[in-house]
């Protein structure tokens, strides 16, 4: 290889790199500084339903004691928050990439790019998919 290939293959490696740890050092920031304190819902009362139907139905299948029960209800638990952790992240990443569209668009697009999402939203609000929580 020569020193030109090797020398942008390290470069391609480093922003790589740095890449990977913005995102994760976000991801810990959110999740630990920035939400510290902050108890989300473990989930709505039909998310919360259907855990305790699945819990029921694997306690039945394979024959869960009360404490692996317990177990399997604080795992549900924590993932219902991990994905509401996520839900809240991946928001965040549409709101910044709608601003920096925004900071591109003159006034009349930009309303136009408002107008666009709000019918976007309300079509998926009809269609009854879930946009958000």
């Amino acid at each position: 290889m020569s020193e030109k290939a090797k020398g942008i293959v390290f470069i391609l490696v480093v922003f790589l790199s740095g890449i990977l740890t913005g995102a994760l050092l976000q991801n810990l920031a959110e999740h630990y500084w920035l939400h510290r304190g902050r108890h989300l819902p473990a989930a709505k009362s039909s998310e919360a339903s259907e855990r305790a139907s699945m819990t029921e139905w694997l306690r039945a299948e394979l024959k869960l004691s009360d404490a692996q029960a317990e177990q399997l209800n604080t795992t549900l638990d924590h993932s219902a928050r991990q994905y509401d952790d996520l839900h809240l992240f991946t928001e965040h990443i549409r709101e910044d990439g709608r601003a920096r569209i925004r900071a591109v668009l003159d006034p009349v697009q930009r309303a136009r790019f408002d107008a666009i999402l709000n019918e976007s939203k309300s079509k998926t609000k009809q269609r009854g998919i879930r946009s958000g929580r």
